[in-house]
């Protein structure tokens, strides 16, 4: 009897197990040349914020540097590629024009460091939620990826 409920019991706990490791961990979500999207999501938005984030993995597995230029999304009225410097004890959000993806390397989107920020919001982003962006490489071109909405606070401070 045991012998005959394993298999029921792997396919019931398998995607369970899928969704407690998060998003990015079930491997590249897009793919354009030799990058590797992955782990793409924006924490919901938070009382009346009128700004959002996104975080994302890009893998290169060539020999070739990549950058990445632009992201496009229609529920902001501007999509921007920005960084944290500390300047004067402060930690300051700039604006930047592009993030370098070195060959055989990765480009790794997070709270705290590079990121795509969403200035002025359409609508708050919700939990559970899904949206569009366009993402513009150098040499891989243009590649769109479904932006998951993760709660606030999960693991994702700006």
């Amino acid at each position: 009897m045991p012998h005959r409920l394993f298999p029921l019991l792997l396919v019931l706990v398998a995607p369970l197990a899928a969704m407690a490791a998060g998003p990015g961990h079930s491997g590249p979500q897009a793919t354009a040349g030799t990058l590797e999207i992955s782990a793409v999501r924006a924490p919901a938005s938070l009382g009346a914020a009128r700004n959002g984030v996104i975080y994302l993995s890009v893998r290169n597995t060539g020999d070739q540097p990549d950058a990445l230029l632009e992201a496009r999304s229609a529920v902001a009225k501007r999509t921007e590629l920005h960084t944290h410097v500390h300047s004067d004890g402060i930690m300051r959000m700039r604006r930047v024009d592009r993030f370098g993806i070195p060959a055989n390397g990765m480009l790794d989107l997070r709270s705290g460091g590079n990121h795509i920020m969403l200035v002025t919001l359409h609508e708050p982003l919700v939990t559970g939620r899904q949206f569009d962006l366009t993402l513009v490489f150098e040499h891989a071109g243009a590649l769109d990826v479904r932006v998951e909405v993760v709660p606030f606070g999960s693991g994702h401070r700006h």
